[in-house]
């Protein structure tokens, strides 16, 4: 496949999961990202409580020996899984059941091992971003923002326009300031702003009391 695209001009993009481990296959095999001197960034989710709701939600924990939760639509235990993001549902029925114990073992676990620490275990590993022997670690949550209606007012579109320049910088594209902040420009007042947990978490009441849980929690 590598030696395909570069004999075709062409560019793969490589997306590795740090949280479900679904990276350790690729990062591993024959060392063949070392070798290519793949440039890399890590994209981070600083709201590790938001990962976790996703990973239960669209039953990525569903291989592991330790879940965190399961789905529920509309007050019943459900199937839908990854398959939400594509199939006609309500979603505003479509929540997380969360384990108490299991969830606060992940946040803590996630806190420890993700964002600048994940950066710096994957440059021991031979991986870097484009002209650094580091690597770029970015926030989803400001990568996100640019589509918030007020994004401009509270200055997270600039923000946001400067972490995906710096994702870009990390893989060598070329692009001006000017050709970034217009092709952000169409995505502003495209999604909302994330609302409160109790609106994802079927079993929100019976969380509430835990410190690292109620430390992510959106009231």
């Amino acid at each position: 496949m590598y030696d395909e695209a570069a004999a075709a001009g062409g560019t793969i993009l490589i997306n590795g999961d740090l949280y479900s481990g679904s990276d350790h296959d690729a990062f591993r095999a024959n060392n063949t990202l070392q070798r290519l001197r793949t440039p890399w960034v890590v994209v981070w989710r600083s709201n590790f409580l938001d990962q976790c709701i996703c990973v239960v939600r669209d039953c990525f924990d569903r291989q592991s020996p330790i879940k965190l939760g399961h789905p529920m639509y509309k007050g019943e235990p459900s199937k839908l899984c990854y398959s939400r993001r594509w199939v006609d549902h309500e979603h505003s029925e479509y929540k997380a059941h969360l384990y108490r114990f299991p969830t606060q073992a992940y946040l803590g676990a996630q806190k420890a091992i993700m964002g600048p620490p994940a950066g710096l275990r994957l440059s021991r590993m031979g991986l870097h971003s484009a002209g650094s022997q580091e690597v770029v670690v970015v926030k989803y949550e400001d990568l996100t923002a640019v589509q918030y209606p007020d994004a401009d007012e509270t200055g997270e579109f600039a923000t946001g326009v400067d972490a995906f320049s710096r994702i870009l910088n990390a893989w060598q594209v070329s692009f001006s300031a000017q050709q970034l902040e217009q092709c952000m420009l169409p995505l502003r007042g495209q999604r909302g702003r994330p609302g409160p947990h109790a609106s994802v978490v079927h079993n929100i009441d019976e969380l509430k009391d835990s410190p690292i849980i109620n430390h992510y929690m959106r009231y």
